[in-house]
């Protein structure tokens, strides 16, 4: 076995201990929580993501009917856990090529290893309330089929999220209990929340791992498929575990999507239905800034009457600039993130590439004034002569935490690199470009720097331009931005989420009655409980 293999082999080992769970849960309080106060100033660099604590728990998943020796010192054994992590990092790195003399770019960058190592380690790339933002819109058109098929309610997703988020927030704050114990992400199955809430049950349901379930069989490096990713929840006897409240979140936003593509009757509608609300979300996220009348949607280029050259999914026009948003649909696969090369170039091309190229073949047309922008009955949308300029933006519907770094690597050797974002960043750009003049003008920059301004997260270029205005230092060829950059807005964009989800959780639960299961899941009746704490924390 090579070095990445005998890690991985130890990590099994670990894994098996009949109380491994309790390792997981503090590493879980290590390297994923955090005050909203740190959020902005914490090391990443010195902590698991979540893609690596997701990893852990999917191998526990693999192990844990083995029940072998119980680990003492838990501590101890977290410490190893996280230092294996970093070994299995280094490992990866080692079976890349390289640097030399003769090393060649694609040699060193367009590999498996290197690739698959950018997606892993990626950030998360979405905030788990704006999966909820855009639950509702993205399945706009399928509701009827979810109701009939799941028996669930979008609706409920929401209200069940933001219970679950600030019933943990309470106890992480305000509950005298350790920071590493299950007892924090644990909820008693006779809780005041699921009396009221009976719907609950339902999605924990679709959601949830039972105690005598054998999965992950297959789980034996870390672009494999993880069952605990898509069933992030833990069904025991008496209780429901919820150690990992993001991978709920973001499984209840992607899961209806294969839900519905395993209908052969219906899979075709849910794919067009896909592709119409994508450019939906982003024509109502550009109203946000522009009046109506600078934005348009289904647009098309003709040269003639017979001739169509293309379509352009949304558009602004404003003062002379013409922005081009082509809209995808598309999601990394499980071949891209097992490190297939060849999957994730095709990935990219579906995601990025097509749009890209879909975009730029039609601005010597327009800018030279020999093609019209109509509408689907022909009808003239914009004068193409008062068009002095073009830029042009992919948004992806779905989280792709690595577009950047890939669409970097992809067009190392073009004069320009694709402005391609997920739907999550564009969120982020529309509330701090609050302006129609400063959000041009951050396109514009942004498209001038692709090649000259370097760094691996959309927000760290947003708050690059916020603060700098994208000026570099004189006499430089190349600025690189550290992700550090883009941690500003892990505070002050994620508070105003939890404002408006969490806010409201005290009249959510202001029926309860003093006898009970209080609403915190501790399995005490309330009045024995958070009867008090509710009112001192607000929350």
């Amino acid at each position: 076995m090579n070095k990445r293999q005998n890690i991985i082999s130890e990590l099994d080992l670990i894994s098996a201990a009949s109380n491994f769970l309790m390792v997981l849960i503090r590493l879980v309080s290590i390297n994923l929580n955090s005050s909203l106060e740190n959020l902005a100033t914490r090391d990443y660099r010195e902590l698991l993501n979540q893609n690596e604590i997701a990893f852990l728990f999917g191998l526990w998943l693999k192990n844990r009917h083995q029940k072998t020796k119980e680990i003492v010192e838990i501590s101890q054994m977290c410490d190893k856990v996280h230092q294996l992590m970093n070994d299995l990092h280094f490992a990866i790195y080692e079976s890349v090529p390289k640097l030399s003399q003769n090393t060649t770019f694609e040699e060193l960058m367009i590999n498996s290893s290197q690739l698959q190592e950018t997606i892993f380690y990626s950030g998360t790339g979405a905030y788990d309330y704006q999966f909820m933002d855009y639950l509702k819109h993205k399945y706009k058109y399928d509701l009827e089929w979810i109701k009939k098929n799941k028996d669930v309610d979008l609706s409920d997703f929401i209200a069940f999220y933001s219970s679950l988020r600030s019933i943990l927030k309470i106890k992480l704050n305000y509950k005298d209990i350790p920071k590493d114990s299950i007892e924090i992400y644990s909820i008693d199955k006779n809780c005041y929340i699921f009396k009221k809430n009976p719907e609950f049950l339902k999605i924990i349901n679709l959601f949830s791992i039972k105690d005598d379930e054998v999965l992950n069989s297959d789980l034996n490096d870390i672009g494999d498929l993880n069952e605990f990713a898509l069933r992030p929840i833990i069904d025991t006897a008496n209780k429901y575990i919820f150690p990992f409240p993001y991978l709920i979140a973001e499984t209840m936003f992607q899961s209806p999507f294969y839900w519905m593509k395993g209908d052969n009757t219906y899979e075709d509608i849910a794919a067009k239905n896909r592709g119409t609300v994508a450019e939906e979300i982003v024509k109502t996220e550009l109203l946000k800034i522009f009046p109506c009348e600078y934005v348009y949607n289904n647009v098309f280029v003709n040269i003639n009457k017979a001739t169509r050259l293309t379509d352009i999914d949304v558009c602004i026009f404003f003062e002379g600039t013409l922005v081009m948003f082509q809209v995808k649909s598309k999601m990394l696969t499980q071949l891209s993130k097992k490190g297939d090369l060849s999957q994730i170039k095709m990935d990219f091309t579906k995601a990025v590439e097509e749009s890209f190229k879909q975009a730029i073949k039609v601005y010597d047309r327009i800018l030279s004034g020999t093609c019209k922008l109509v509408d689907e009955n022909r009808k003239e949308l914009i004068n193409v002569q008062s068009i002095k300029e073009i830029y042009s933006i992919c948004i992806v519907l779905d989280n792709y935490p690595p577009l950047l770094v890939h669409s970097r690597v992809f067009y190392h050797d073009k004069e320009s690199v694709p402005i391609a974002m997920s739907i999550f960043d564009f969120q982020v750009l529309v509330k701090y470009l609050t302006t129609p003049l400063m959000f041009i003008d951050y396109i514009k920059k942004r498209t001038k720097h692709s090649k000259t301004i370097v760094t691996d997260t959309e927000l760290s270029y947003l708050k690059f331009f916020l603060d700098y205005e994208f000026k570099i230092p004189e006499n430089s060829d190349l600025l690189m931005l550290d992700g550090d950059f883009g941690q500003y807005f892990d505070k002050h964009f994620y508070m105003q989420l939890l404002d408006k989800y969490e806010s409201q959780f005290p009249n959510f639960v202001n029926d309860i009655g003093r006898n009970d299961g209080c609403f915190c899941g501790s399995g005490k009746k309330f009045k024995h409980c958070c009867k008090n704490q509710l009112v001192k924390t607000g929350s």
